[in-house]
């Protein structure tokens, strides 16, 4: 009878021991990717994010300037890509840092007026509706901004990313306690060996949770806000997919030469048993 309660409660930890190396793995592939803002930041640079937005941007102003009468002149250099690799990665720091949020869009302004001032010159024109320019100024820098920033709720974004964080670090910890203090109990209280198994099986549920949460998505049937967005969220997603497999094969990998070199072991143990 107590052999048999000892046993229930040893496959009980290892249950839980499952479980928390299962929630440990995917919330440090969390931790080192979609919850890193220097992993977000690489992310955008390997798909040329900054060159496309920069198009966009061009193309947007282009094609709100076709009503205006201007010429195209007065959108040269208003901006470099630089300065929008500097803007959007700066925007990324804040999200993750809580910091507050603010585009700088005053050498924009400086530039356009400075272009329009050229252009009125150049063809001896005046402005003589000084409030619809404003409101032309204040547009173009509204696209500027908007196409940067892309949704008005960042700041509720960033809030959110700082509190996945700390949870996210709560749930570590206390994962990873739980991981030592079974390992403790059964080493040293129930006395048994720390079954491979566990491993193995927490190998196949990554395998299982890739499927559900990765294979069976379709991601690139939908799109996020524009095309480069979404090439940025599509190499992110199969980063994430191939996380959850590299540490599925590796975890699996180790658990079965582990099982093996016991099984030799055991045999050999047992020859020697017999000549003894």
């Amino acid at each position: 009878m107590k052999n048999k309660f000892k046993n229930i409660v040893y496959y009980l930890l290892e249950f839980l021991m499952v479980i928390c190396m299962f929630a440990t793995t995917i919330l440090l592939i969390m931790k080192l990717t979609i919850l890193n803002s220097n992993y977000l930041i690489v992310k955008l640079e390997e798909n040329n994010y900054y060159s496309d937005l920069y198009n966009i941007i061009e193309t947007d102003l282009e094609d709100y300037l076709l009503p205006s009468g201007f010429d195209k002149s007065i959108l040269t250099d208003l901006f470099t890509e630089d300065m929008l690799k500097e803007e959007v990665n700066s925007i990324v720091k804040s999200l993750y840092y809580g910091e507050k949020i603010n585009i700088g869009y005053d050498s924009v302004a400086d530039n356009l007026k400075k272009n329009i001032d050229d252009y009125l010159a150049l063809n001896n024109l005046k402005v003589s509706d000084e409030e619809s320019f404003q409101k032309f100024v204040d547009e173009v820098l509204k696209i500027y901004i908007q196409r940067i920033k892309l949704t008005d709720y960042l700041d509720k974004c960033s809030e959110l990313i700082l509190k996945i964080c700390k949870i996210v670090d709560i749930l570590l910890i206390s994962f990873l306690a739980i991981i030592i203090f079974v390992t403790i109990l059964i080493k040293f209280v129930i006395k048994m060996r720390i079954s491979v198994i566990s491993l193995i099986t927490t190998s196949l549920l990554l395998l299982i949770a890739n499927y559900f949460l990765f294979e069976k998505i379709n991601i690139m049937d939908i799109l996020f806000w524009n095309e480069s967005v979404s090439a940025v969220i599509q190499s992110i997603f199969f980063d994430l997919s191939n996380y959850f497999k590299i540490t599925a094969i590796v975890f699996l990998g180790v658990g079965i030469s582990f099982l093996i070199f016991i099984i030799l072991v055991r045999r050999k143990a047992k020859k020697i048993n017999i000549f003894d």
